[in-house]
């Protein structure tokens, strides 16, 4: 379970909006090993520091990795809001 804040913001979540790009490394076992920040606009919305506050995930192997060979993920975020 995730706690918030009395704000009820996630303390990695960072301020304000903004959009971000960053490599997930995924072992054979489907367990999250690193994030590693590739870019972040508005003058550095986010940084390494917030990534490595949020939390871990567990994954499962797809169709196409019966192996459970390590992947490298990039994954593009964005906060807006919302009108």
């Amino acid at each position: 379970m995730i706690a918030l804040k009395s704000s009820g913001r996630h303390d990695w979540l960072p301020v304000g909006t903004g959009k971000a790009s960053y490599f997930i490394t995924i072992d054979s076992n489907g367990t999250e090993v690193n994030k590693e920040l590739i870019d972040s606009n508005s003058d550095g919305w986010t940084k390494q520091k917030l990534l490595n506050k949020m939390p871990k995930q567990q994954y499962e192997a797809s169709e196409t990795n019966p192996n459970n060979m390590p992947v490298k993920v990039k994954i593009s975020s964005e906060v807006k809001r919302m009108s």
